[in-house]
This record gives structure tokens, sequence and C-alpha cells, in this order.
């Protein structure tokens, strides 16, 4: 009497043992996806949460973006998985041609990504903030700067991480001109350009890009103008 195998007795519908590998692989499959639901909570409340604030702003989204990849990723490989869990339900020996598919495509897709990323970031502005950027750590390096006006946002340019100086930094201000504390002016603006070359008090002394730096003549120690 020949008895039949461990996989021969799972195949049929009486199986329902804890040793059997149908009944193992379905309780890992359920593990997995839990892991995989996880994973997308971890991106998808955050961004429930942005959803609902009244300011919202795309910079916003950036530390939700490695998540989202990874919970994009490991959707696919479980589709993948699918795919070949349900050629082998079938009575396949293998996996069939749609988890192979599902593989290619995947492949094409990451391929089809990076290729994109690539070509989509010739198109920036890399040196976008440069010239502000190149001003600021010009004007740190000077021994006679004791404050400092730039054009724009505080917070898109270098601030104190590329002036290395402990002095004060602010936003361009006309009426702020009078404040000697104010050493150096980086501008863009052709305005403010304008009227610091109209004034006797500053001089340019260095340009970056579209960026243009006056000094105070005579300093925070000199006379007044």
């Amino acid at each position: 009497m020949v008895r039949a195998g461990p996989d021969e007795r799972c195949r049929g519908a009486s199986c329902r043992g804890p040793r059997c590998p149908d009944e193992d692989r379905s309780s890992e499959e359920r593990r997995g996806e839990e892991r995989y639901w996880r994973l997308a909570l971890g991106w998808v409340i955050p961004f429930v949460a942005l959803s609902l604030v009244g300011i919202k702003q795309e910079r916003f989204l950036l530390p939700m973006w490695p998540l989202f990849l990874a919970s994009a990723l490991a959707g696919l490989l479980l589709l993948r998985d699918a795919a070949a869990r349900t050629s082998l339900r079938r009575g396949e020996r293998a996996p069939g041609w749609a988890p192979r598919a599902a593989s290619a495509g995947l492949a094409v897709v990451l391929a089809l990504a990076l290729v994109s990323s690539v070509i989509g970031s010739q198109g920036l502005a890399l040196r976008w903030r440069a010239g502000i950027f190149e001003a600021q750590a010009y004007i740190g390096a000077q021994p006679d700067a004791t404050g400092v006006m730039l054009d724009g946002r505080i917070h898109l340019n270098g601030g104190y991480l590329l002036l290395n100086r402990n002095i004060p930094q602010l936003p361009f201000h006309q009426a702020d001109l009078e404040n000697r504390i104010f050493s150096h002016v980086a501008v863009v603006n052709e305005g403010h350009v304008l009227l610091l070359e109209r004034n006797a008090a500053f001089e340019e002394v260095a340009r970056f890009d579209d960026v243009r730096v006056f000094r105070r003549v005579h300093g925070l120690a000199g006379r007044a103008e």
C-alpha cells in the first residue's frame, strides 16, 4: 500500500491540519499583507492629516515620499506574488506567464521612473539659489562684516550654515539701510540695486550670478554718512 505524501494529502479538501503547507502559506501571506498595510499607514496618516490643515505646500510632502515609494514597490511585489500563487494553485509546476510578466513590468516601471527622473532633473534650475548662497559665504568670510540684509525670504537661503557668522541676517528693507549694523547687502531686485548704487554709503564689492553684494563704505566704526 502506497501512502500519499504530505503534499498530495494537502491537495484535498479535507486538509485542515496545522502542518499543511497550504495553511502555512496562507498564514504567511496574511502576515505579509499586514506588514504592507502598516507600511502604507506610515504615509497615509500624515497625508490625511496634512489634507485637513489650512496651509498646504508641496515641501510638506517630502518626508512622506520614501514611505510612499516603498509602499508602491511593496504593492507591486504583492501583485507579483499573488500571480505566482494563482499559477501554483492551478496545478502548474512552476509560476506561469503572469508572475513573469509582472516581474518584467516591475522592472520596466522602475527603469522608466529612473530615466524620467534623470531627464526631468536636466530641466531644473540647479543653480536657482546658488548666487545667494555664494554671496552669504562671501560676506561671512569678510572680517568687517557686522550684519547683512538679503533679498528674498530668509528660509529660502543658506541661513547661518553658509554665513558662518553670528551676526544679524534679515530680509532687505530700505529703512534699515540707515542702521549701521548692516555692513553688507546682497540684492537681486533691480529697484534695490538702483537704490544702493545711488547711495553714497555703499559700494559694490562682488557679484554672484544675478546677486550683487554691496558693502558699507565706512563700516560700523567709521564716520556717519
